[in-house]
């Protein structure tokens, strides 16, 4: 009897331990499998099916999406890098951006994980990458991918934003926009891109929130650095209405 149940009690232990090791394996090889940061060497299928799986994950994605949003950068001398991302698709999308820096080996320091919280269909939007003191130091070469999901949250208004005028007003630069649609704007994000001699040495955003119908606001932003600058580009990075 004793033996009986000994020779039970073994084939269960074997069955448990074949079981574990089928999931540990199994379970390494499909996160070996998916390299979200370097989406661009997968299939579309794979993808495809990467998407169906980790729906829930925070690192999940639309392909569809992803392959038709464009990235540029711009580095910003003791700033960092000013990121690009225009959206040609017709639907509005939130985008994660992915910063890897690699030292001079070609080895890879660290991945900086941004978001972009909207950009309208047909639409573009930017993100500054801060890059902290060790970093600079440390750093020769970096690359930047992004990501891209369905932003299904929000009332894109972009395109009832009218900019009004725009001016540099001593160490402030100041633009009068208004509110064209008949909803009332919870939050207006505006980016600056200053440029001398056409070259970007500086950028920053500031935001209006609750514009109300018809409304035309004065935005005031102020410039902290000390910096040259002989002209600023006013970029509307968003408008939205939250959908209560």
């Amino acid at each position: 009897m004793k033996d009986k149940k000994g020779s039970t009690f073994v084939i269960i232990m074997v069955i448990v331990s074949i079981s574990i090791y089928i999931i540990v394996t199994v379970g390494i090889k499909v996160f070996e499998k998916v390299d979200f940061i370097n989406y661009d060497k997968e299939s579309k299928k794979e993808l495809k099916d990467i998407n169906k799986k980790y729906e829930d994950n925070e690192y999940a994605f639309n392909y569809d999406l992803t392959k038709n949003i464009e990235i540029k950068d711009y580095y910003i001398k003791d700033e960092g890098i000013l990121v690009e991302i225009t959206n040609k698709n017709d639907y509005p999308i939130t985008s994660r951006i992915y910063t890897e820096f690699y030292d001079e080996k070609d080895e890879l320091i660290t991945v900086e994980t941004n978001y972009i919280i909207s950009i309208s269909g047909a639409g573009k939007s930017y993100e500054k990458i801060y890059l902290n003191e060790e970093l600079k130091k440390r750093y020769k070469s970096y690359k930047i991918k992004a990501i891209a999901e369905y932003d299904q949250y929000k009332l894109n208004l972009e395109d009832k934003i009218e900019l009004i005028s725009s001016k540099r007003d001593g160490n402030y630069y100041t633009i009068d926009f208004k509110n064209n649609s008949k909803y009332k704007i919870d939050s207006v994000y505006w980016g600056f891109i200053y440029y001398n001699n056409n070259e970007i040495v500086y950028y920053n955003e500031d935001s209006s929130n609750n514009v109300k119908s018809k409304e035309t606001k004065r935005l005031k932003v102020v410039v902290f650095k000390d910096i040259e600058y002989d002209r600023v580009e006013p970029v509307l990075l968003y408008a939205y209405k939250r959908q209560r």
